[in-house]
């Protein structure tokens, strides 16, 4: 679609800068996963050994193709979206509403907007939601579920930030780096009920595995169809053995939760992944106002 927009060699420079790109959030991702992982149930072990087992998993749904990913989505979804809301609402004792006022009056709405930037170049991903619906015979009739999907993810996101300010107000939730993960543990009904991080951390591994899947079948497709090359198959071993390394260049989790955003999301990531689509929006409707121009 981009050559065809943009022409032959600015549309390849384009793609192959975005299949860079999201070769390097799926490093990025891995290695957030592992500190993770490292952080809260597996303090003794390697991040390289986590990220290796992840990959290794996560190669398998691969190789099958997208359906096999989309089958594992359709079973995990669910539980992942109770997951997020049914421990969420045992915690409406523990919410102050006044710790989400007032909404723009200490910092401004430029800082606000500027405060989201990070978290955004990491959001814009749903870019990959397009290719994967590009893929599908019938993707014209599938619009509604794209739509949905990517409007689902935004509430729920914003539906666990509005309970963990109101929980513990900006301060705290701003200064811890799972802050849901902290919500959960601050549940307890009756002194019967709590302990709920565990379903936390369920969801969290399930819902990274999808996404690695994700990531890795659009990188390893995309390489493919830019190198012309048949075996689709061969690029995922590559591409995993190029993510790995990349995972382990980070040294610490601030780095790759802090600085990566930072440093690489705010001045790259989203230019690219949020202007690239507008970008063909405008050039194509110019074409098709030329062509229209022109047969008149």
């Amino acid at each position: 679609i981009i050559e065809k927009i943009l022409g032959k060699w600015i549309g390849r420079f384009f793609s192959i800068v975005l299949l860079i790109s999201f070769t390097i959030v799926l490093a990025a991702i891995l290695r957030q996963y592992a500190e993770f992982i490292s952080g809260s149930i597996l303090p003794k072990t390697p991040v390289s050994v986590i990220i290796l087992f992840i990959l290794a998993i996560a190669i398998y749904p691969t190789f099958h193709g997208i359906g096999v990913v989309g089958r594992l989505a359709e079973i995990f979804g669910p539980l992942l979206i109770l997951g997020i809301i049914v421990p969420s609402l045992l915690g409406i004792s523990n919410l102050n509403l006044h710790y989400l006022l007032p909404l723009f009056y200490d910092s401004g709405i430029l800082n606000i907007v500027s405060g989201s930037f990070a978290p955004a170049g990491f959001l814009t991903d749903c870019v990959l939601v397009v290719w994967i619906y590009n893929l599908s015979e019938d993707h014209i009739k599938k619009k509604k579920y794209l739509m949905m999907s990517i409007l689902i993810s935004g509430v729920l996101y914003l539906f666990t930030v509005i309970f963990i300010i109101a929980t513990f107000g900006v301060t705290i939730a701003s200064s811890q780096l799972y802050p849901f993960l902290m919500l959960e543990r601050y549940i307890s009904i009756l002194g019967i009920i709590q302990n709920l991080d565990s379903i936390v951390i369920t969801v969290w591994i399930l819902s990274i595995f999808l996404k690695i899947c994700l990531y890795l079948f659009v990188t390893s497709y995309g390489f493919s169809r830019y190198t012309q090359k048949k075996s689709r198959r061969r690029f995922i071993f590559y591409i995993a053995s190029i993510v790995y390394i990349l995972s382990l260049i980070p040294r610490n989790v601030v780095e790759v939760s802090i600085l990566f955003p930072a440093k690489v999301g705010i001045p790259y990531l989203l230019p690219l992944w949020a202007g690239l689509p507008l970008l063909l929006v405008i050039v194509s409707y110019m074409k098709g106002k030329i062509n229209n121009h022109s047969i008149k």
